[in-house]
C-alpha cells in the first residue's frame, strides 16, 4: 500500500475523553512510510515526506492563522486551553503543501475541565480568567450551548408572535 491509501489516526485525546487542566497533549499515528519534515526546508515533492496541520475548534483552512504546522514528531501540546467541549482536526499534507489523494484527515471531540483550587489555598491565589476569542454563538462549552438554545427558543417565540399577529390582522 502507498501512504496515500492508508489512515491517519489521533491516538490522544481519545473520542469523548475528559481531560483535567488546560494543557492538551496531541498524539497522532502516521501511516507507515511517512516522515515528517519541515515544509520550509523540504519544498520539493518527495514521496513519503510531509507535515501535519492541527486545528483546534476551528474549521480547516490550509496555512491560515488558526492552524499549527507540526513536523519532526507527530505530537503537539496545546496550552491555555479553555474548559469545555473541543474538536481537533488533523490533516497530513505532502511536503510541498498539497493534500494526499485521497486526503488523510482525522478528527476527535473531547472535553477539558479546569482543575479546582483546594479550599485551603483558595484565598491566597489569584485566578486569571481568559475568554476564548470565538464567535459568541458558536457553542464551545455547555454554557454557550445553553445560551444558544435560549436564543433559538426566543427567536422562535418572536417569529410565532409575528405570524399570529399577521393572521389576526388579515381576519379583520
Amino acid at each position: 500500500m502507498t501512504p496515500s491509501t492508508q489512515q491517519l489516526f489521533i491516538i490522544s485525546p481519545a473520542p469523548g475523553e475528559v481531560l483535567q487542566g488546560n494543557a492538551v497533549k496531541i498524539a497522532v499515528k502516521l501511516p507507515p512510510g511517512i516522515t515528517l519534515v519541515d515544509p520550509a526546508t523540504h519544498t520539493v515533492l518527495t514521496p513519503g515526506e510531509g507535515h501535519l496541520h492541527f486545528w483546534l475548534d476551528s474549521l480547516p483552512k490550509h496555512d491560515d492563522a488558526t492552524s499549527v504546522t507540526v513536523f519532526g514528531s507527530p505530537e503537539y501540546t496545546y496550552t491555555n486551553t479553555f474548559s469545555g467541549l473541543h474538536t481537533l482536526r488533523v490533516e497530513l499534507f505532502q511536503n510541498d503543501h498539497t493534500s494526499y489523494a485521497p486526503p488523510m484527515i482525522a478528527s476527535v471531540d473531547f472535553e477539558t475541565v479546569a482543575q479546582s483550587i483546594p479550599q485551603s489555598t483558595a484565598q491566597s491565589r489569584t485566578i486569571e480568567v481568559r475568554v476564548p476569542n470565538k464567535w459568541l454563538l458558536i457553542p464551545h462549552s455547555r454554557s454557550n450551548m445553553i445560551f444558544a438554545s435560549v436564543i433559538a427558543v426566543l427567536a422562535l417565540a418572536i417569529l410565532w408572535f409575528v405570524v399570529e399577529r399577521k393572521k389576526k390582522k388579515e381576519k379583520k
